[in-house]
């Protein structure tokens, strides 16, 4: 599951805002939602190894509700009063460090020494970090993607973006949760998360170099 999901929301978001602008954050969207139902879908019942399919908790979940607000927003233009659109910006700029200082508790309770000797760990991160990435730049590349539209290359980007980051902190939340392999969940994920940070400009100097 480290391997299969990344961190697509409190770490990208920030980021492509930064990078590519606040319009560009549309383009996380898509990701995000399929990424969140199959979270709460896929991933909680392989962690959890609970083959009972609760529908109910699955749609009533509060971030299956907040992804059906904003769609339904979105296609009826609805608009927030100034007051609070001023309120959920405030908040949205507070994911980046918000997630940082989650990631710093993380690393500040673990056995450093325990982190750079797990021999798996490095392995689930080089999957994670490396070769699906590339494996996703490789099709944007060579498949033409980048030229559909006049901005494809830019919104591919945030797919790439989102595709190289470290591995989802809601799998090692479910593996904690869950009691299933939590150590090793939290040594992938704070590895996944120092190592990123040399591989995901690397990934994206390489897409910016083949366009």
């Amino acid at each position: 599951m480290s391997i299969m999901y990344p961190n697509c929301g409190n770490l990208i978001l920030p980021l492509v805002s930064i990078v590519l602008g606040n319009e560009m954050v549309f383009y996380c969207s898509g990701y995000m939602i399929v990424q969140t139902i199959l979270l709460w879908t896929h991933c909680k019942f392989i962690i959890s190894e609970d083959t009972h399919f609760d529908l109910k908790k699955i749609l009533l979940n509060i971030n299956m509700i907040a992804i059906a607000a904003g769609i339904i927003m979105f296609f009826l233009q609805i608009k927030l009063p100034t007051m609070f659109q001023s309120a959920v910006s405030g908040m949205g700029s507070l994911m980046g460090p918000l997630s940082m200082f989650v990631v710093g508790m993380l690393l500040a309770g673990m056995n450093m020494k325990e982190v750079f000797t797990n021999v798996r760990a490095y392995v689930v991160c080089f999957l994670r970090l490396v070769v699906f990435p590339t494996i996703i730049l490789l099709v944007f590349i060579f498949t033409g993607m980048t030229k559909l539209f006049p901005s494809a290359s830019q919104v591919l980007m945030v797919s790439l973006l989102a595709a190289s980051g470290p591995a989802a902190s809601t799998v090692t939340q479910f593996a904690q949760l869950y009691d299933n392999h939590a150590f090793e969940s939290s040594v992938i994920n704070a590895l996944s998360v120092l190592l990123c940070i040399i591989t995901m400009p690397i990934i994206n100097i390489i897409y910016t170099f083949l366009l």
